[in-house]
C-alpha cells in the first residue's frame, strides 16, 4: 500500500531528510538552517485546509522524523545512500507512521515491515 501507508511513510522520511543535505550542501546552511528550511519547505506541502485530516498529520509526523532524524547522516558523502537504508529502517522497526484502517476506521499507526512479505 503506498498512499498512506509504509511507502508514503518512507517518501516523507526520506524526502525531509534529503531537504536537509540538499540546504547544507548547496547554500552551506548550518544543521540547524537546513532543518528549519526543511520544516518551511514541507509544511507548504500541506494545504492548510487540509492541515487537521489524519493524512496531513500523519505527513508531518513522517517529515518531522527525517528532518530531525536522519539529519546527522546528511554531512557524509554518501549522505543520500545512508539516507535510503536508514528512512528504510525507521519504517521497518515502527518508527514512521500510516494510516491503517481499524474497526472501520482510519487511525496513524506506527509503520511495520509487513509490506515487505
Amino acid at each position: 500500500m503506498w498512499y498512506n501507508g509504509n511507502g508514503d511513510a518512507f517518501r516523507h522520511v526520506f524526502w525531509s531528510s534529503a531537504l536537509v543535505k540538499r540546504f547544507h550542501d548547496v547554500l552551506n546552511y548550518d544543521l540547524s538552517e537546513s532543518q528549519d528550511a526543511s520544516e518551511r519547505w514541507t509544511d507548504v506541502h500541506e494545504p492548510p485546509n487540509d492541515r487537521g485530516s489524519l493524512a496531513s498529520r500523519m505527513d508531518v509526523q513522517n517529515n518531522t522524523l527525517g528532518r530531525e532524524s536522519l539529519a546527522p547522516s546528511t554531512y557524509k558523502k554518501d549522505g543520500y545512500a545512508e539516507m535510503v537504508k536508514q528512512a528504510q529502517n525507521y519504517i521497518d522497526i515502527g518508527l514512521a507512521y500510516r494510516i491503517q484502517e481499524i474497526d472501520g476506521r482510519d487511525k496513524i499507526v506506527s509503520t511495520d515491515d509487513t509490506e515487505k512479505k
